[in-house]
């Protein structure tokens, strides 16, 4: 029975893209998982059932903790030495703002990056809080909710509503 550890950690290796050392401390729990199912408990249902729970749970936590190691995540490196640039100056009269209410926004660095997304739109200028997980976009021309969930797109944050102030 325990011929097959050496396969289904290989197999979590290849699946789970991280580092050798990373990979190493995989390798463990998977053989720590199956030697507890298999041969350290009575193989009965609500073993195999708390064991697959911890498992799924394991995968999705170790997703997540790669995907923010590799910078890919909302939060891809806290307020550690990241700058503000200075607020976005608009030209012309503001003719209208719009409040954007953002799901996703955990840090100082991803409301940097929401402001710089919103910012790229010609003709508005974004403020975040943070705390509100939203956005107040001033506008010196008609900037539709399309160019606004264009601006946002690829950021791993998720646009809620769009509505006029």
């Amino acid at each position: 029975m325990l011929s097959c550890i050496p396969s289904t950690a290989a197999v979590a290796m290849a699946v789970f893209p991280l580092t050798r050392l990373a990979a190493g401390y995989i390798n463990k729990i998977v053989v720590l998982l199956i030697t507890v199912i298999i041969g350290g408990m009575d193989m009965n249902m609500p073993t195999i059932i708390v064991g697959l729970f911890f498992g799924v749970a394991l995968y999705f936590a170790l997703k997540g903790v790669v995907k923010h190691w590799q910078g890919e995540g909302s939060c891809c490196g806290g307020d550690g030495g990241v700058v503000a640039p200075p607020p976005k100056k608009l030209q012309g009269t503001i003719i209208g703002k719009k409040i954007i209410k953002i799901k996703g926004m955990t840090c100082g660095h991803c409301k940097i990056r929401v402001e710089e997304m919103l910012n790229s739109l010609e003709g508005a200028a974004a403020v975040v809080n943070l705390h509100r997980d939203e956005a107040l976009l001033s506008m010196t021309r008609e900037v539709s909710d399309d160019e606004i969930r264009a601006a946002m797109k690829g950021g791993d944050y998720e646009i809620i509503r769009i509505e006029k102030e």
